[in-house]
């Protein structure tokens, strides 16, 4: 039942995306900070341009972190599929 789990050599291509995949999402998590700080920013009274860019950075952190998710499974489903 789950020899084929116990089995798997996955390979670069998907450590590669699972690294890439991870950073992004830390990045977010950052960014996700960032913005939780909104109150600090207005009293210094001065916005920036990753203050005005920052909720399209997290969307877009967002969606291709979705992407390499979906990326990751069709790779491991390929890695496991019978030859």
């Amino acid at each position: 039942m789950f020899d084929r789990l116990t089995q798997t050599t996955l390979g670069w291509p998907y450590l590669v995306v699972l690294s890439l995949k991870i950073a992004l999402a830390l990045g977010m998590f950052v960014l996700a900070i960032y913005l939780g700080q909104s109150n600090i920013r207005r009293l210094a009274k001065h916005s920036t341009r990753l203050s005005k860019s920052a909720p399209q950075l997290m969307l877009a952190l967002g969606i291709i972190v979705f992407i390499l998710g979906a990326l990751l499974n069709t790779l491991f489903e390929a890695t496991i599929a019978p030859h």
